[in-house]
C-alpha cells in the first residue's frame, strides 16, 4: 500500500524486513527524520551472542519507548533492541521491522515516510544496502549501474560466437573441430587447422600444449578479427557486451599490458575475450580452453619453478567486478604466485609505468567489470610518500599528506600522463630520500564497492 506521493508505512515494513534477512557481515542501514533515528547493523560477532547477530538501536528519550521493548544501554544516548542471531529468520526480521516502523511513526512522531532518509554502508569493502521505500541522504552510495545501461548495443557475431563455442569441442580432437568447421562452413586455410568464418574471422585451432596435463589434440581454439579503423574500444565493447549477452558477466578482466581481457571460467572451458592492442593494428580474439587442463598447466609450470622468478603470469593485473555475484564463484581455488621484489628503485618505478599505462587505457575497454583502481606507496609504518587512482576518464595522484613532496595531480589518463606521473613519483621519492625498494610498502585496491583488484606483478612489499 502506497500513499497518495509515495509508498507508505506498509511498504517501508515489508522492504526492511527483506533488508534485515538479507544483512551481511558489517552492513548497516540507518533511518533518520530530524534528530531521531533508528539504526540496525549485523555484526561478525556479536557483544552478547557468541556468533553474528543484529543489533538495532534508536534515539532515547521519547516517551513510549520502554512499552516496546527498548532498553537503556552503554551509550546514553540510544536505547537497544537484545541481539538476535544472524541470519535473521523471517519471522524474526518481520516482528523488528514492525517495531522500527512503531517506533519512527508512533514514538519518535513521523508521520509520514516521506519524512525519513536512509544511509547504510558496509565495512567490508561491499557495496552498500539499498532502499527503494526510503530516500537516500545526500551523499548516500549511489546503486550500481547496471551493465546494460553503461555496455553499447551487443555485436550479433561475438555474441554467436560465445554461443557457438562456450562447450568448447568435446573431445578436443582435430575430427571434432573439422566437423564444426563443416558444419559452420568455414573455409580452409592453408595451415593445418585454420579456417576463415563467413564473417571474416580467423578460426583457428592451436596444437602447442597437445596430450600435456590433460589436453587433447587440439589445446585451444581461437576466433580473431582485425578492429575497425577507428579504434578497438568500441569494438572490443560491443563485443564484450556480446559475450555479456551470451554468457552472462564476466568473473574476471585484467590486462597483460597490451591485452585487455575479460575472462569466463566454466567447469568444462575458460572463455576469454581479448582486445590486442599493437601499433601494427588492433585485432580482437575469442580463446576457448579446457578448464582443467588449461589449469593443470599452469599449475605444473609454477611447482617446477626452481626460483620465484622462472615463470611469471601473463596478467599485470586483475579485477574481480563483484564478489558478491555468483559467477565469483568460479573463480575459487584460483592460485597466487609467488615472486622476488625488485632489486633496484628503477625496476619498481619500472613495474608501476607498466601498471599505470595499462590502466590507463584498459579501463576504458573493461568498464564497469574494472571502474576504479587506487594504489598507495608509504614508509614502513607510516609517512604516505604518494597515492593516487585512475578511472576511465581520470588519473589523479597526491604526494604527501600535506602535499609536502609535490603538488597533486588530477588529469585525463594516456600513456604520456603515465609516464610523467612516474617521474613525479620519483621526484617524490628523492625528496623523501627513498633509494631503496625495501623502504617502501605498496598497496592497491579499487574503491569500488565489490570489485577486488590484483596487481598481480607489483613486487613491492604490500602494505
Amino acid at each position: 500500500m502506497s500513499t497518495a506521493d509515495g509508498p507508505g508505512w506498509p511498504d517501508v515494513t515489508d522492504e526492511l524486513a527483506g533488508t534485515l534477512e538479507r544483512l551481511r557481515n558489517e552492513d548497516a542501514v540507518s533511518l533518520q527524520a530530524g534528530d531521531v533515528f533508528v539504526q540496525f547493523i549485523r555484526f561478525t560477532r556479536g557483544t552478547v551472542l557468541s556468533g553474528p547477530a543484529v543489533y538495532v538501536h534508536t534515539s532515547s528519550g521519547a516517551a513510549g519507548l520502554a512499552e516496546l521493548g527498548w532498553a537503556p544501554v552503554d551509550d546514553e544516548q540510544t536505547v537497544g533492541q537484545p541481539e538476535v542471531p544472524a541470519p535473521v529468520e523471517a519471522a524474526t526480521a518481520r516482528r523488528l521491522a514492525d517495531l522500527i516502523v512503531r517506533t519512527l511513526r508512533d514514538v519518535h512522531g513521523v508521520a509520514d515516510p516521506a519524512a525519513l532518509r536512509y544511509s547504510s554502508f558496509n565495512n567490508n569493502g561491499l557495496r552498500a544496502p539499498q532502499l527503494r521505500t526510503v530516500a537516500p541522504e545526500e551523499g548516500q552510495e549511489k546503486p550500481a549501474p547496471e551493465p546494460v545501461t553503461v555496455l553499447p548495443p551487443p555485436a550479433p557475431r561475438w555474441q554467436q560466437w560465445c554461443e557457438i563455442l562456450a562447450s568448447g569441442l568435446g573431445d578436443w580432437s582435430a575430427a571434432t573441430l573439422d566437423r564444426l568447421a563443416a558444419a559452420q562452413d568455414w573455409q580452409p586455410q592453408g595451415r593445418a587447422h585454420t579456417f576463415t568464418a563467413t564473417g571474416g574471422e580467423s578460426v583457428s585451432g592451436h596444437t602447442w600444449d597437445a596430450g600435456y596435463y590433460g589436453h587433447g589434440e587440439i589445446s585451444s581454439l581461437t576466433v580473431t578479427l582485425p578492429a575497425a579503423n577507428t579504434g578497438a574500444v568500441m569494438d572490443f565493447r560491443q563485443a564484450l557486451a556480446g559475450a555479456v549477452a551470451a554468457l552472462g558477466h564476466p568473473p574476471l578482466v585484467g590486462d597483460t599490458g597490451d591485452r585487455p581481457f575479460a575472462r569466463w571460467r566454466g567447469t568444462g572451458t575458460t572463455v576469454t575475450l581479448a582486445a590486442h592492442l599493437s601499433p601494427r593494428g588492433d585485432r580482437l580474439q575469442l580463446e576457448v580452453e579446457p578448464t582443467e587442463p588449461r589449469e593443470n598447466l599452469i599449475y605444473n609450470r609454477q611447482k617446477w619453478m626452481m626460483t620465484p622468478d622462472e615463470w611469471s603470469p601473463d596478467e599485470l593485473w586483475t579485477t574481480q567486478p563483484d564478489i558478491e555475484d555468483p559467477s565469483a564463484k568460479a573463480l575459487d581455488g584460483m592460485m597466487f604466485y609467488p615472486h622476488s621484489p625488485s632489486a633496484t628503485l628503477e625496476e619498481t618505478l619500472d613495474e608501476l609505468r607498466s601498471l599505470f599505462r595499462s590502466w590507463s587505457q584498459a579501463l576504458l575497454l573493461l568498464h564497469p567489470y574494472a571502474s576504479s583502481t587506487r594504489w598507495r606507496l608509504r614508509r614502513p609504518g607510516g609517512d604516505m610518500i604518494a597515492e593516487g587512482g585512475f578511472t576511465p576518464h581520470r588519473m589523479t595522484a597526491k604526494f604527501g599528506w600535506t602535499d609536502q613532496y609535490g603538488t597533486p595531480v588530477s588529469t585525463g589518463p594516456g600513456a604520456g600522463a603515465a609516464d610523467a606521473l612516474v617521474e613525479r613519483i620519483r621526484q617524490a621519492l628523492s625528496q623523501a630520500q627513498i633509494n631503496a625498494p625495501d623502504q617502501l610498502r605498496a598497496a592497491t585496491w579499487s574503491d569500488t564497492p565489490a570489485e577486488r583488484l590484483d596487481a598481480i606483478r607489483l613486487t613491492l612489499q604490500h602494505g
